[in-house]
């Protein structure tokens, strides 16, 4: 859909509500107009929610909407933005639409465009927030060192105020007509209501890492009866939910764990298999991604039988079925052979293990599920690092390097300069 279609706003102005927001409403105003004379669009170019939620109450079905289809989602960053819920669950509704974007398209799009309402101790900015840049000079010293709190109030930084409106006008509309485009997120999903900013800081644990290792067939060994579409030379080539998803699980599995706040990395079947053989909670959180018909593939089913009978209450499990996997009768079949060959984790015995295996049938609900998987597993690691440090340590914090170098965290979010409920 392009930007003049419709009433899909251009951008959306997150920001907390203070005595002071009939200030944000002139910034608003003010940015729309440059938004619209520099545009073909059509009004309204940009969305900002005046009605107050009380807490615990759904949101507003015309917020809902701008949040699903807007471009550019504009948080007003002050300390006051990034201490309210609301605000932390507008921001993880435009991430949740970013990791669903990516998911289904190739490209990563870049619609976060914060825009500075005071300034913000570093200290007081969420992980979420860290690894986007919050002001920049292009906005002008000013700016910079006051925010647009300071430079809308004062006639003496007039100037100074335009040109920074200017500045945040054009990245908008840089933002929303760069491909890739941000995708609409489909009616009917819920947007989860996710406070981005409680995201646990895992650094300050120590447990931050974690491996995502898929146990898969590849091409060249497949099960009678399993369609080779689906899988590739390497097990992290298994993408199971496609035509819908052009990511590969694994490629899914580390946009989700690097949005939870862990430093992820993919390990194949037979690099997995040989982490987790060392039974080591020092080495960090495991998500082990099983794909149905392992039961049906020999190599696969013996290691996986061995990895059943070790403890491992910290590696999170996570059953994936492929898109044609469809006949209820098929389906189920599968989940018995595969509960043969994991009784301990997919069995009904140990509910606190069972707690972590889920059977996902789609790249939504593996995005939904996956955040409680990983939490859980996240906990079970902590409480066996301290229960069990290893010998001679003084720092249980530290783990140490598995074999395969760390790969480069993913930039699941959007790029720019500027902030929305936000004061």
């Amino acid at each position: 859909m392009s930007p003049t279609e419709g009433d899909t706003p251009y951008f959306f102005l997150s920001y907390t509500r203070t005595p002071e927001s009939g200030w944000v409403k002139k910034l608003f105003n003010d940015v729309s107009a440059e938004v619209f004379e520099r545009t073909t669009a059509s009004q309204p170019v940009g969305f900002i929610d005046e009605a107050d939620i009380p807490p615990g109450h759904r949101w507003r079905p015309a917020l809902e909407k701008s949040l699903s289809t807007c471009r550019v989602f504009v948080p007003l960053c002050s300390p006051r933005f990034f201490a309210s819920r609301e605000c932390g669950y507008e921001w993880n509704a435009i991430e949740q639409r970013i990791l669903a974007h990516r998911a289904r398209h190739r490209g990563d799009p870049q619609p976060i465009v914060p825009a500075l309402w005071l300034p913000v101790d570093v200290r007081r900015i969420p992980e979420v927030a860290r690894r986007i840049q919050l002001t920049h000079a292009d906005f002008g010293a000013e700016y910079v060192r006051e925010g647009f709190y300071t430079l809308i109030k004062n006639s003496r930084f007039k100037e100074s105020y335009d040109s920074a409106v200017r500045t945040l006008a054009l990245q908008i509309i840089r933002a929303a007509e760069r491909p890739p485009v941000l995708a609409p997120m489909p009616a009917g999903v819920d947007l989860a209501r996710v406070n981005a900013f409680a995201v646990p800081d895992r650094e300050a644990s120590g447990a931050s890492r974690i491996s995502i290792v898929v146990a898969a067939p590849t091409s060249g060994r497949l099960p009678a009866g399993c369609s080779a579409k689906f899988y590739g030379r390497s097990s992290l080539d298994w993408n199971p939910f496609q035509p819908d998803a052009a990511q590969t699980i694994a490629e899914c599995a580390l946009d989700v764990a690097a949005f939870n706040a862990f430093q992820p990395q993919t390990l194949s079947f037979e690099e997995g298999y040989e982490v987790l053989r060392r039974k080591d909670p020092q080495a960090g959180v495991v998500l082990l991604v099983v794909d149905a018909w392992c039961g049906r593939d020999e190599y696969l089913a013996s290691r996986l039988r061995e990895l059943d009978t070790l403890d491992l209450e910290w590696v999170g499990v996570v059953v994936a079925s492929n898109r044609d996997n469809a006949d209820p009768a098929r389906a189920a079949e599968l989940m018995a052979e595969l509960r043969d060959v994991m009784p301990r984790r997919l069995g009904s015995a140990r509910s606190s293990l069972t707690a972590l295996a889920a059977r996902i049938a789609s790249a939504d609900q593996f995005r939904n599920r996956l955040p409680e998987v990983l939490a859980t597993a996240f906990n079970a690691c902590i409480d066996h690092v301290a229960a069990y440090p290893p010998t001679g340590s003084e720092n249980v914090g530290r783990r140490p390097s598995l074999d395969r170098p760390h790969q480069q965290r993913p930039d699941v979010r959007g790029g720019g300069t500027g902030g929305s409920d936000g004061q």
